[in-house]
């Protein structure tokens, strides 16, 4: 086994070693696992997006091509949105917790800078709080605050982030209402939790229509429109085809064109699915079709369908 001084633990993390802080060094078999060395001392990545002082920050090493060369012992995690390293994750951790360890959740995971220690309080929840004091009962303890946990006599709670309003996963928002749909609360930038929007403004960016806002419209058939959850309107009683107004072509059954969306399909031929209002139509791949019009000549090495939503033949 070899032995080096001048190997920090960093770099004895990357080659597999062992640092000993009794000898000040690093006990090690190899360096070829290295990915990088720089200055006498090696490195597993190299991001391109850090300033000077960011790379100082997250321990690396700043080279004038631009480059900052990072280790996994001392920045494990690092995320380019909050500029920032990690070396914690945790998938149980609730947006208060991750809050008060510095950290930020990214799709239901936490990633936070040191454990919950003093002066925060580690509840048996596995959370952690702001505030810990004796109370006999959880109806006390809800008394001080609608977020506080009860455990083991004790009552764990954190100042709300809100002084007034509503906080909805670590949010504050001003309203609240159960007239606004999940899609037109999210449209408006709310948040919708146990079917209520919480917001701070209903201003709609997209189309205000029927109480509710939507994000695009689109001139298609009225069974369309309901497959992907729009609402149709019908610019007048002469029109045959109005307007769907939508959030997503989100097509739970068929879709031919990106335009079209049908519950139904089956093996009839062109001309029996046209006389029932159908779309004749080749699979594109999974649940989506191409169509084509009657003088589109059919292709052997394609499978064909029709698609449709009633069967209604008017011969």
């Amino acid at each position: 086994m070899l032995f080096s001084a001048s190997y920090n633990e960093a770099t004895c993390a990357s080659i597999g070693g062992y640092y000993s802080q009794n000898d000040n060094g690093c006990f090690y078999n190899s360096t070829s696992s290295c990915s990088y060395w720089q200055e006498g001392q090696c490195y597993d990545r190299y991001d391109t997006s850090l300033s000077k002082a960011e790379c100082d920050d997250a321990n690396g090493y700043s080279y004038f091509y631009s480059r900052c060369y990072l280790s996994n012992y001392f920045c494990p995690d690092f995320s380019r949105s909050h500029r920032k390293c990690y070396f914690h994750k945790s998938a149980s951790y609730d947006c208060r917790t991750c809050r008060l360890l510095d950290g930020f959740i990214d799709s239901g995971t936490c990633h936070y800078k040191s454990n919950c220690s003093h002066p925060l309080f580690l509840a048996n929840n596995g959370q952690c709080y702001e505030n810990q004091t004796n109370m006999r009962t959880a109806a006390e303890c809800r008394s001080v605050s609608a977020r506080a946990f009860h455990g083991e006599g004790m009552c764990y709670f954190s100042v709300s982030l809100c002084s007034s309003g509503y906080e909805v996963n670590c949010q504050c928002f001003a309203h609240k209402s159960s007239i606004y749909n999940a899609g037109s609360c999210g449209n408006f930038g709310g948040n919708y939790t146990g079917g209520e929007c919480y917001y701070n403004s209903s201003h709609c960016p997209g189309y205000p229509i029927n109480g509710q806002c939507y994000r695009q419209s689109a001139h298609c058939s009225l069974s369309t429109c309901q497959n992907i959850g729009g609402y149709y309107e019908y610019a007048s009683a002469s029109h045959l085809i109005g307007t769907c107004y939508y959030n997503d072509f989100s097509c739970s059954g068929f879709s031919v064109d990106g335009r079209h969306c049908y519950t139904h399909r089956a093996n009839y031929s062109r001309a029996t699915c046209r006389n029932i209002g159908g779309i004749y139509g080749y699979l594109y791949t999974g649940r989506e079709y191409r169509g084509g019009n009657s003088s589109v000549s059919l292709f052997s090495s394609r499978t064909y369908h029709c698609l449709y939503e009633t069967f209604n033949c008017a011969g």
